[in-house]
Formats: structure tokens, sequence, C-alpha cells
């Protein structure tokens, strides 16, 4: 089922890229079969095959988005398997981590239960952080390809927000938990969530409570 989703999530991207391909191969077969029209010999005609022409598809197949593309999608599918199988691992939440578990579980034995359950809420944060940064990654995707404003180098950015999303998220719940002693489990999946829409904002934040 982990597999599935992992799958699914990853193929989006790759779905979107070829529906636009798909659309720019149906334009062009438009124009082509105005070849023979006495508007073919009139200057917008040329403007616009060489516009409707200069546009790259965002599609594996490229030599150009072959790179950002895959990393982007492997980046997604090892996150997606991370959400879905992580809790069935209990070694990963029961073991001290200083990303899972900052300063609160430092002072404490290894068994803890306040161990495990403390790196559960952190690991619950980065999991809503993943999907709010895919959420709204999606989102964007859709907006920029419609508009043919996507770029190779989107799909890098695209992948270091999520990752970016995920160890933000966890820096603000340990935060969270310092100011306020304890976090409710709803304002952890709501943090996560909001961290993963926007994790610049949330950075931002940090620095200047750290800085205060």
């Amino acid at each position: 089922m982990a597999i599935a989703v992992a799958t699914m999530l990853a193929s989006f991207p790759l779905i979107i890229g070829f529906v636009q391909a798909t659309s720019k191969a149906r334009q062009r077969a438009k124009l082509a079969g105005l070849a023979g029209r006495p508007v073919a010999k009139t200057a917008y005609y040329a403007a616009a095959l060489a516009a409707l022409y200069s546009l790259r598809p965002a599609t594996v197949t490229s030599e150009d988005y072959r790179m950002p593309m895959s990393g982007f999608c492997i980046t997604v599918v090892i996150c997606s398997l991370a959400v879905f199988i992580a809790y069935d691992v209990e070694s990963i939440h029961s073991s001290k981590s200083i990303v899972l578990g900052g300063m609160d579980v430092v002072a404490k034995t290894a068994g803890d239960p306040e161990i495990t359950r403390y790196q559960s809420g952190t690991f619950t944060c980065i999991a809503y952080a993943f999907v709010g940064a895919y959420v709204c990654i999606i989102s964007r995707l859709l907006s920029r390809i419609n508009n043919n404003d996507i770029y190779p180098i989107s799909f890098h950015f695209y992948s270091a927000w999520i990752i970016s999303a995920g160890l933000v998220a966890a820096v603000l719940r340990h935060v969270m938990h310092l100011l306020f002693s304890d976090t409710r489990p709803d304002t952890v999946i709501l943090l996560g969530f909001a961290t993963g829409l926007s994790p610049n904002l949330f950075l931002v934040a940090i620095a200047r409570r750290a800085f205060n």
C-alpha cells in the first residue's frame, strides 16, 4: 500500500508534464495545418510558430528535465515511504535522535516511554510538513506549467523545498515545546502542515525569535 501511494504521488509531475507535451503537440499540429494558407505568409504566423517551438514541455524524456524531474520524484518516493512506514518501525522513535528528540530527550535514559512519545510527535510534525509542501508544490507546478513558466531548476527547488520543510518543522516543534512545555497533538499537526506550505516564512520566524 505504501509503495503504491508513493508511486502515485511521484507520478503526478510526470503526468502533468505529459499532458503539457500533448497540448503543445496539438497546437503545433494546428499551426502546421495552416502552412498552405495565405496566413502562413504573415509575420504573426511566423511569430506564433517561433514562440510555440521555443517552448520545451517539462517531460522526463527531455535531456534538460530528465535529472531534475527524476530527482524530485525520488525525493517524493523516499519521503512518502518514510511517512507511511516509519510508524511500524518502533526503533526509529524509541532510539534517541538529535532531529526527532532535540533537547527534550538528552537527559532521559534509553527506554523511557517519554522518548518514544515525544519523538513520535516530532515525526508527525515532519510528516504533515511533507503533506503541506507536496500540496503547495503540485498547485504551483500546475500553475507554472499552465503559464509556460517552468524551468529545470524549478524541480531542484521543489526537492529542496520538501527537505527543508521537514527540517524546519522539526526545529519549530522543539521550539514550541520549550516555550509552552507541552504541545497539543492538533497544534503539532497544524504546525507541520503550515510549515510545509511556506518553510521560508517559518525559518525567518525562528531566526527572529533567536535574535530576540
